[in-house]
């Protein structure tokens, strides 16, 4: 998975991948993971970046999530909804 959009927001932000792992594992605790450390997902999340990682959607999710993005499907025969949005979002054209 061609992971250079994360590596570049991270850069875009100013944040290592230290950073990113101490809010990825804040995420991962609010949401009840209590094994989420910095300690113990390093190795996890240094992967999931990898070009050769493979995360997990709820990996990328809390990924996107701890980079301050969400994700968008844009149909293409519907307007734009954001991810777990049931109403419509007007896309505004340039």
């Amino acid at each position: 998975m061609d992971m250079s959009i994360i590596h570049e927001r991270m850069r875009e932000l100013g944040i290592d991948l230290a950073a990113l792992n101490r809010r990825f594992c804040q995420i991962r605790q609010a949401k009840g993971d209590e094994k989420a450390t910095p300690v113990n997902r390093r190795n996890m999340l240094q992967k999931a970046l990898s070009n050769e990682g493979n995360p997990t959607l709820e990996t990328f999710l809390d990924i996107i999530e701890a980079l301050d993005g969400e994700i968008l499907i844009q149909w293409r025969d519907t307007k734009v909804r954001k991810f777990g949005e049931s109403k419509n979002v007007d896309e505004k054209a340039s």
